[in-house]
């Protein structure tokens, strides 16, 4: 689950340069923060910050982002959900909040959030991913396979994606479609790639895209 957090960064990075615009002594402080991996201090300083400015969508942003590097996932799903509250129309905020959802094994929630999400935003393929990656974990892997399509026409580098559809065909025994994708991710990831192919159907195990191995 932490990839997936991490791959979503750039959502914080955009959050970094909104501050900075904002407050450069915050931005510096964050980045201080990040580039240490002081999570606690970051939950600390976007509390202090809250303390100020307790409707502050991009601090609890900050601060549910600092709870997920701390594997504090309920923590986290209480800031995101802050982050829907304030910020309505923030996509970042539902695709967080349902990722925090996610690995707490909460997929149905995780579902729920992701619906709202596309009432917000249809082209995010963040969102769509998730929504593979629950029903991967709902052991549905036919819905999950039509939403890592989904995600993968708009972002078709997507690497996550791509992995999480090779699990899904691995598990529906769609070999030809397995070995197609396997074939496309070699070309944006081949470490991925290596792992992918130990799940080709006559061996494949169990679990989600960002639940494997890493």
């Amino acid at each position: 689950a932490m990839e997936v957090f991490n791959f979503m960064t750039p959502a914080l990075q955009a959050l970094l340069n909104n501050l900075k615009t904002a407050d450069a002594p915050n931005e510096k402080k964050l980045a201080e923060l990040e580039a240490k991996k002081d999570w606690d201090g970051m939950v600390a300083f976007a509390q202090q910050n809250l303390k100020v400015d307790p409707m502050n969508a991009d601090w609890w942003m900050v601060e549910g982002y600092a709870y997920t590097q701390l594997a504090k996932y309920e923590d986290a799903a209480v800031a995101f959900r802050k982050v829907v509250e304030y910020s309505p129309d923030q996509i970042d905020g539902y695709n967080m909040l349902a990722e925090a959802y996610r690995v707490q094994g909460k997929p149905e929630e995780a579902i729920r959030t992701l619906d709202r999400a596309l009432r917000v935003n249809q082209d995010s393929a963040t969102t769509y991913f998730l929504l593979g990656e629950n029903f991967n974990d709902l052991k549905q892997p036919d819905r999950a396979v039509d939403y890592y399509q989904l995600a993968l026409v708009r972002d078709a580098k997507l690497i996550p994606a791509w992995y999480g559809l090779g699990v899904a065909y691995a598990r529906l025994g769609r070999t030809a479609e397995f070995d197609q994708v396997e074939r496309s991710l070699r070309e944006l990831s081949p470490q991925r790639a290596d792992l992918l192919a130990r799940l080709r159907p006559r061996t494949f195990g169990s679990g989600s895209a960002s639940s494997m191995p890493q």
